[in-house]
Order: structure tokens, then sequence, then C-alpha cells
């Protein structure tokens, strides 16, 4: 909101990471979305970032003539732990198979979008899978599920004490390929409505 007199953007560690305001202007608000949670302006910003930059989280703030914005992440990632989401993966003969321990880059892109994920597992592993997105101002508001290869729902996750960001814990029952579902609680989905997922084992 309120960025189209943006005149500055500050990094609580600038030691490493700059950023240069390229343009600013209107943006649309997604179809269902509140455009107090998704905004209804842009900037367009070039960063310049260290190859010595750890990986963690930044934070960044916007300075205007009205005052200066709340910190926001910046979340900068070690090259080769991204996957990026590919569609089509709606079902799950469609999922996509993903590897422990990397961080999935996804997005659900409209309406009653689900995205579905597979791995393998072995009887007995302790597996956690989290999602990122409402603590990094993104307006989706994601459920996780999981299932064994014959449909059967093994655990799911909604909110936690703290996010709407689920954090899902399980115990796989056998050997076997196990699907993870992703969808947004309301059915909503937009271009904004953007996620990380990581599943690890314990």
């Amino acid at each position: 909101m309120n960025l189209t007199n943006a005149t500055e953007i500050h990094f609580a560690d600038g030691s490493n990471i700059s950023a240069k305001i390229k343009s600013s202007g209107k943006a649309d608000v997604p179809k269902d979305q509140d455009a107090k949670k998704s905004g209804d302006t842009q900037l367009e910003l070039e960063l310049t970032v260290a190859d010595n930059t750890p990986p963690g989280t930044n934070t960044f703030t916007v300075i205007s003539p009205d005052g200066q914005s709340p910190p926001h992440p910046l979340i900068i990632i070690p090259p080769g732990s991204l996957i990026s989401e590919k569609e089509p993966n709606g079902s799950f003969r469609q999922a996509q198979t993903i590897p422990f321990g990397k961080t999935i880059q996804g997005v659900i892109g409209e309406s009653k979008d689900v995205d579905v994920f597979r791995f393998d597992g072995k009887a007995g592993a302790e597996i956690v899978a989290e999602v990122f997105a409402c603590r990094y101002g993104s307006p989706l508001d994601s459920i996780l599920t999981l299932y064994d290869d014959k449909a059967h729902i093994i655990a799911t996750s909604d909110d936690t004490d703290t996010s709407t960001d689920p954090l899902l814990r399980a115990k796989l029952p056998s050997d076997g390929p196990y699907f993870l579902s992703l969808i947004d609680a309301h059915d909503h989905g937009s271009a904004v409505s953007v996620y990380q997922l990581v599943i690890r084992a314990e």
C-alpha cells in the first residue's frame, strides 16, 4: 500500500545488498483478495547482492515522505537449494517429485488450485513439512495434507499458534511413495499467493 511515492529502500544489514527503485505505480488487486492484505501499488527494484552474502533473512523498509514502512523479510537462499513448482501438478498422477531438504517455490495461481508433491518414504521415518507464506506477506492461507499411495490421509495441518502457515509432522507407516497436497483454505488464488515449502526428515 502507498508505494507510489517511495524514495528509498533500506536493509537492516546493508553491507552485502542494496536496492535501486526502477519504477512505481498502481497494481491490480487480485480477485477475491483484500487490497489491504495484497496491496494495490508496486515497486520494481534492481537488487545488487554480493557473492559472499550468507543465506538467511535480511529485512528491508521502504522510505517515503509519509514515513517508514514496517520491516519486511528478504530471504536469501543458497544456490542449488531452490526448486520451482512445475504445473501441471494438480493430482496424484501429475504430482511433482521433490527431494528432502530443498525449498520449493510455488504459487496457488487461481481459485481452487491444488499443488501436489510426491516423495519416497521409509516406514518409521519422521518427516516435517512446513509452508512459509503468510509470515512473508503472502495472502495465501494454506492447508497441507499428507496421503499414502492408497489416498489415505496420514496427517493434515492448517494454522499454527502464531501463523496461518501450516506445520505438518508425521511418522510414516510404511515404505513407499507419499503425496503432499497444498491448497488455499478459502479456495482463493492469484499471482501473489506465493509460498515456499520445505520437507525435511527429523
